[in-house]
């Protein structure tokens, strides 16, 4: 079990055990390791549903985009912070419906400012997954201050 204690809660509970007679007893925070720290992700979203734009009949990606206008934010969980984890995070929160599970299923790569995203599995219907899911990537990695590009491989 982990218990995360702030600084005031640790000098509070020093001045507690300092009163205690408890002085030469030494409280130990442990250094901020800034990989592991959480991070706030702001990500934009649409209150349309995708089938409005996407269902088959009609493939208006472009319409779609220009309803992800939405803004929400949300924290990471603690991790190693890696650009490729922050992608992973990002497209989590960012994405819905099968292209969620489908992003949570991923290994990206980042480099050079690029975001690559792995070749995944065709499955009936995918066309109209990707017609919504492909802007609700790129409007959100490109959105990422060190993201520029991002290539479906």
């Amino acid at each position: 079990m982990k218990i995360e204690i702030g600084t005031l809660t640790l000098l509070a509970l020093a001045v507690v055990l300092s009163g205690a007679g408890c002085a030469n007893q030494t409280l130990v925070q442990q250094p901020s390791n800034s990989t592991a720290e959480r991070r706030v992700i702001t990500y934009l979203f649409s209150k349309e549903e995708p089938a409005k734009y996407c269902n088959g009949a009609d493939m208006d990606t472009d319409g779609y985009q220009k309803t992800i206008t939405q803004i929400a934010t949300t924290t990471t969980p603690p991790g190693d912070g890696t650009e490729a984890e922050l992608v992973k995070t990002t497209l989590g929160v960012a994405t819905t419906g099968m292209c969620q599970t489908v992003m949570k299923q991923l290994d990206f790569t980042v480099a050079s400012g690029t975001v690559y995203i792995p070749q995944f599995g065709a499955w009936a219907g995918v066309s109209i997954t990707m017609c919504s899911c492909k802007p609700q990537v790129e409007v959100n990695l490109l959105r990422m201050p060190n993201i520029k590009k991002v290539i479906w491989q």
